[in-house]
């Protein structure tokens, strides 16, 4: 897409680290181009947050308890007016955004290159300015 958005970019994070959830909630916070719709703590609980506040954009950890984020990328990708979603992961490499990719993710991003690249991959992936 290359269209400018006149609007933030809703985010939901998902991730069951706590730390992370918190600093990349912070960060999204004082972007001028995106909007913390909420946060979840595992893939079911990522479910009925898309349901409820019906995010642009899904950041998605790869491995948490209960569903993990192929799983749940899955389930959302294969609904109506599936949001785009990111699968993130400390683990990095092609093997892992192989992996991402084949459960319907938009993007993916390992944790590391978080802040610099994501910018970047919502610019591309929705065409917002950032």
């Amino acid at each position: 897409m290359t269209t400018h958005r006149d609007r933030p970019v809703n985010v939901l994070i998902v991730d069951d680290n706590l730390e992370f959830l918190a600093a990349a909630a912070q960060w999204l916070e004082i972007q001028p181009s995106t909007r913390l719709a909420g946060t979840a703590r595992d893939g079911a609980e990522a479910i009925a947050a898309v349901a409820r506040c019906a995010p642009d954009l899904v950041l998605m950890e790869a491995f948490m308890p209960v569903r993990d984020g192929f799983e749940a990328t899955r389930i959302l990708k294969g609904g109506a007016g599936a949001p785009i979603v990111i699968v993130l992961s400390v683990s990095e490499g092609v093997a892992m955004e192989h992996e991402a990719r084949a459960a319907g993710a938009d993007g993916f991003l390992p944790k590391s290159e978080f802040a610099a690249r994501l910018p970047g991959l919502i610019r591309d992936l929705m065409g917002q300015e950032t």
